[in-house]
């Protein structure tokens, strides 16, 4: 059973500046379609909603200061405001806010700070001494959601870790200039599914057009293998080289593939958060699927 999330949203943002000077990437709205109506969702909640529908219950959320007040105002019930709303009469609204409260009362959250920029590797690092089991991880800016049940994507990929007992499982796709992305190298295991034999961080000369997209379930030895990059590379490092060394040690990493069911959101560059916007938008969920 996965039950564990890692949240980071510690990073600065600085491709989505000057609007990531004032509000946090990770708050910005995704806007979904159920039914007849769009409803704009910060994406940090709309996270820990998908996960929450496929069984999380505990939440670690690597952050930095500056962010930190926004995110705590967003995983309370904000009593002034939800009272505020109903003395104008805007019911449905104060639902909604009971509503994510009742998920709220059902998980627990815990804050971790990374107090410096040290990248990606390390805000994940700073879990070590919280999490002793397997988890999700998520970079809060990279999410693949299902086209008819949105969180059906997220229990996928928790799935394949558990099919196949991976020490870490992440989604793939296929672009057609993965230059500015990090690649794999892959052997198939089945149709959509496969063994990661290299990762290469943004190549100038791609070798595969197969991109990660930055959610993962990882078992702890992850933790393990980090402190090692630790002790030999200094107090940077990608990501990307705590899996390839994982490999290279001979853990098993795969890879799931983005199926035609599934669209991807990235909120990572101005103009991939515009088309994500506009390629949720072409779905429509009944309130009965979401």
């Amino acid at each position: 059973m996965v039950d564990t999330a890692l949240l980071v949203t510690a990073g600065y943002g600085t491709r989505m500046y000057p609007l990531s000077r004032v509000i946090p990437k990770e708050l910005l709205p995704i806007f979904i379609r159920i039914g007849d109506s769009v409803k704009p969702i910060p994406i940090l909640q709309f996270i820990i909603y998908l996960m929450y529908r496929s069984g999380v219950r505990e939440y670690y959320i690597v952050t930095n200061v500056r962010k930190a007040r926004l995110i705590k105002t967003l995983l309370s019930r904000d009593i002034p405001y939800t009272d505020i709303l109903w003395g104008i009469g805007k019911y449905e609204l104060v639902e909604d806010i009971l509503e994510f409260g009742r998920i709220l009362d059902d998980i627990n959250t815990t804050i971790i700070f990374q107090d410096r920029p040290l990248g990606f590797g390390d805000a994940i690092s700073r879990a070590d001494r919280y999490i002793d089991k397997p988890f999700i991880l998520s970079a809060c800016d990279d999410l693949i959601i299902d086209t008819i049940t949105p969180f059906k994507s997220i229990k996928r990929l928790i799935d394949t870790f558990k099919s196949y007992n991976v020490d870490g499982v992440f989604y793939t796709l296929k672009v057609g200039d993965p230059r500015q992305y990090g690649i794999i190298e892959v052997s198939e295991v089945s149709k959509g599914l496969y063994r990661v034999n290299k990762i290469i961080e943004k190549p100038k000369i791609p070798t595969s057009n197969l991109i990660i997209i930055a959610l993962y379930v990882f078992k702890p030895i992850i933790f393990e293998v980090m402190n090692i990059l630790k002790s030999t590379r200094g107090i940077y490092w990608e990501h990307t080289d705590t899996m390839q060394y994982m490999i290279d040690l001979g853990y098993r990493i795969y890879a799931l593939e983005k199926s035609e069911n599934e669209v991807r959101i990235d909120f990572g560059r101005p103009e991939a958060y515009l088309e994500s916007i506009n390629g949720v938008l072409k779905v429509t969920y009944t309130a009965s699927n979401f």
